[in-house]
């Protein structure tokens, strides 16, 4: 079996062993009610974080998080498994994981477009690092 399909499988089984309609599990913030929503932009902002519900040393700013998970994923894994697999990979588990939410809290077009800005810049090898502030 192939790094690739284990990570596949790692993502599909967290999504079903780790969560159920009535509560979140480990991964996810909200729990499953069953029906497939859109998240509308006013109600995904840019630099959300919810202090009240999480610990800040964990929590950095939600699409931050989607960009650099994929910037250094592709950094990391596109010379040892090459582009095209790499590609594939953060993908899929970008695609698997914005499916998930639609579950949850709703699909965000955001997410993902900030998912392919992080890959396409570790693709390009560009030094776009992004920091937040804790202040």
């Amino acid at each position: 079996m192939t790094t690739i399909n284990r990570i596949v499988i790692l993502v599909v089984a967290s999504t079903i062993f780790f969560s159920t309609n009535t509560s979140a599990g480990i991964i996810w913030d909200h729990p499953r009610d069953g029906i497939f929503k859109w998240q509308p932009p006013s109600q995904d902002p840019w630099f959300y974080m919810n202090i009240n519900e999480r610990l800040h040393w964990r929590s950095p700013p939600e699409k931050w998080s989607h960009y650099m998970v994929n910037y250094a994923g592709m950094l990391l894994l596109k010379d040892k498994i090459g582009i095209t697999k790499t590609i594939l990979l953060l993908s899929t588990a970008d695609l698997i994981k914005e499916i998930e939410n639609g579950y949850r809290e709703g699909f965000s077009i955001r997410d993902t477009g900030m998912n392919i800005l992080g890959i396409t810049a570790g693709l390009l090898n560009k030094k776009l690092i992004c920091t937040f502030d804790t202040k």
